[in-house]
């Protein structure tokens, strides 16, 4: 049995390595220990043609019978370590986007924060402007499309940098650890750009796809659920000023007055322009 198709048909190779070709040998060999050892008790005293047969035996029907049922059990075990990581992987990952789900992005966002002493976490909550309306007018897999094409482009933008989930519906996650302000906002506008860029044509036509961003970089602060709330107001800030846009903030001791002074500090010092979208009725 080669391949092993487990939990929502995903194929799965099971292959026999070193270590499992080892244990086959190791309990075959164990196999015929015993054999030759209980032979060499009970036929002790027979003549060497017997004695001759009987060891014959003792070393070939272990061989006959414990090496298929040792690889066959060696097989099951391997399924079975193959089933569990398909549970894992379903337990963790969104299955639309292949992206950390949400509560495993909280779990390990959570655990960067608890280690960042003495060093900044950026937090970063992404939304898709007007989502609601490619799946009004092209359909849900267009929209599935759209939503996988952006999971894609954060996904190739943090890259082995951070964190990327996706926290339901058309909303994502993204936290990166020992990361600045300036950083930060670099990060978030790279994204902004590369979503905006986006080929993405239903039914043949563009249709472009941008995206409000909230980020909030944070020192010290071991509560996940108060630095995302703290992103996700940045996201309304984003989303109520106009959309396709970035707004930013800091959470701990060295907090910014507002969110709107240090975005548009930080607009000014890396000449950051917005592509100001298109008017649209609100999702």
């Amino acid at each position: 049995m080669d391949t092993y198709r487990g939990i929502a048909g995903k194929k799965r190779r099971v292959r026999l390595g070193w270590e499992q070709l080892g244990w086959i040998a190791l309990g075959t060999l164990a196999c015929i220990l015993g054999a030759v050892g209980v032979d060499l008790v009970l036929f002790a005293n027979d003549d060497p043609d017997v004695k001759a047969r009987v060891f014959f035996s003792a070393i070939v029907l272990p061989i006959l019978l414990a090496v298929p049922l040792l690889t066959f059990l060696v097989m099951k075990i391997s399924e079975l370590k193959i089933l569990n990581s398909v549970l894992v992987e379903i337990a963790e990952t969104d299955s639309m986007t292949g992206l950390l789900n949400r509560s495993k992005f909280a779990e390990v966002a959570s655990l960067q924060l608890r280690e960042a002493a003495g060093s900044e976490v950026a937090l970063l909550v992404i939304d898709a402007d007007h989502f609601k309306q490619i799946n009004d007018l092209y359909g849900h897999h267009a929209g599935d499309t759209a939503l996988i094409s952006v999971a894609r482009c954060i996904f190739r933008e943090v890259g082995g940098n951070g964190l990327v989930g996706r926290l339901g519906g058309e909303e994502f996650g993204v936290a990166v650890a020992e990361i600045n302000l300036v950083d930060a906002w670099d990060t978030a506008d790279r994204i902004r750009v590369a979503i905006a860029d986006i080929d993405f044509r239903p039914g043949g036509n563009r249709h472009e796809i941008t995206v409000s961003i909230g980020v909030t970089v944070a020192r010290d602060v071991a509560d996940f659920g108060a630095v995302f709330r703290d992103a996700d107001a940045r996201l309304y800030e984003a989303k109520a000023g106009g959309r396709n846009m970035i707004k930013i903030g800091s959470h701990g001791e060295q907090s910014m007055a507002t969110s709107s002074d240090l975005t548009d500090a930080l607009q000014k010092a890396r000449a950051v322009s917005y592509t100001q979208p298109r008017a649209h009725e609100p999702v």
